[in-house]
């Protein structure tokens, strides 16, 4: 899909922006989303479910075309205009970046999606989707805050898509642009594992533990598997995963948490070892050790505190509390 001849005309209440496509594809919807200081994106969809995005000289921004597997018939952007909704005939409303990525599915509705429109104003960004049969349908988008801390190292999602990290010392940061949704974030030391859609990407710091040099990492590890997991946890180095709650990455394994089991797994994705706990996980946290033989601290849902060592298939109750176990941490001493 080509437009050509984006031009635009100041009129009293902002922009009119005329678009001419060199074929007979009609255009079915476009947006101008301001992003400052990023300039403006024009985002135009037509019948042949194709997305295109392009700045105000008519150039296009993205190498390709979003390619939909609907028709769209609607499109928004966020006040913000980080993030874009797109709507059509498969009856659903779904986020994206406002490039075109993915993030996920705002709203699963009955029939074609006709209108979509997000109040100017509000926390969080309230979202109200029109259908083909009447349906009026009001959704809240609320982003959640993905980040990991470790000593002087902190990490965090940014634009749903980028990793963000800062040395809070040296006053010094880096942007990693993942190109996809960033589910978990863990930083251990000079390591950081993102978890994406459907892969873990390991990164290794290569510069920035100078005081006057930029902060530097680099793709190490790639592992390409579809993870489900509500904590991610990063030790010195990394390995392989497959789970539904928490992981813990450490040098030469990786730690499967699923309720109130954990598995043990070799870079190969090979299992090693499984513990079972008495009750579910609550809380975790790597306390250090040799690579190979970390130690974690574990926090029950029945009040227990634990300590497993990595290369130790018997876990050890340090202590046990009548509540629940909230949060931990041990002196260093």
């Amino acid at each position: 899909m080509t437009y050509q001849d984006v031009s635009e005309t100041a009129i009293e209440m902002g922009l009119l922006l005329m678009v001419h496509e060199n074929n007979q594809r009609p255009v079915q919807t476009l947006i101008l989303g301001r992003y400052r200081p990023i300039t403006e994106v024009l985002v135009v969809t037509d019948w042949s479910r194709r997305v295109g995005f392009y700045d105000l000289d008519g150039n296009s921004v993205k190498r390709d075309d979003m390619v939909l597997n609907y028709d769209p018939t609607c499109v928004e952007f966020i006040p913000s205009g980080q993030f874009l909704l797109l709507g059509g005939s498969g009856r659903q409303v779904t986020l994206h970046t406002r490039l075109g990525t993915e993030i996920g599915t705002v709203a699963q509705m009955d029939t074609w999606v006709w209108c979509v429109r997000v109040r100017p104003i509000s926390n969080p960004s309230t979202v109200v989707v029109g259908c083909v049969d009447g349906t009026i349908a009001c959704y809240n988008l609320m982003f959640s805050t993905i980040h990991g801390l470790h000593k002087e190292r902190y990490a965090f999602r940014d634009n749903m898509t980028d990793v963000v990290v800062q040395h809070l010392i040296h006053h010094t940061m880096t942007r990693i642009r993942c190109h996809d949704l960033v589910k978990k974030v863990a930083i251990y030391g000079h390591k950081l594992a993102v978890q994406l859609s459907d892969r873990l990407h390991i990164y290794r710091q290569i510069k920035g533990d100078g005081e006057n040099e930029q902060l530097e990492y680099t793709l190490s590890e790639r592992i390409n598997k579809a993870f489900d997991c509500s904590l991610l946890v990063c030790l010195p180095s990394i390995s392989k995963l497959n789970s539904t709650h928490f992981h813990v990455v450490c040098s030469n394994h990786l730690i499967l948490c699923d309720e109130r089991r954990l598995q043990c797994y070799d870079h190969k994705g090979l299992k090693q070892r499984e513990w079972s706990l008495e009750s579910a996980i609550r809380y975790i946290k790597v306390i250090g050790g040799p690579p190979g033989r970390e130690t974690i601290l574990i926090g029950l849902r029945e009040g227990q505190v634990c300590k497993l060592f990595v290369d130790n298939p018997f876990p050890v109750q340090v202590l046990k509390l009548n509540g629940p176990i909230k949060c931990i941490d041990i002196s260093a001493t």
